[in-house]
């Protein structure tokens, strides 16, 4: 059984905007920020790498 855990990403861009992004933990594409273009993780063939300064926490079921 394969399971993807989910997390939350919060992205504190302080210059334009503060959202909350839903990622994937194992992301296959860049996910960025969508008030500030801001790239949040990048993919690396496993989990997601997310960028310095970036916030995260498991979402609650």
């Amino acid at each position: 059984m394969i399971f993807i855990i989910c997390i939350i990403v919060q992205s504190f861009c302080s210059r334009i905007s503060i959202e909350i992004t839903t990622v994937f933990s194992h992301a296959t594409t860049v996910v960025v920020c969508v008030g500030c273009n801001t790239v949040l993780c990048t993919p690396t063939g496993g989990k997601a790498r997310l960028t310095e300064g970036c916030s995260f926490r498991k979402k609650q079921h």
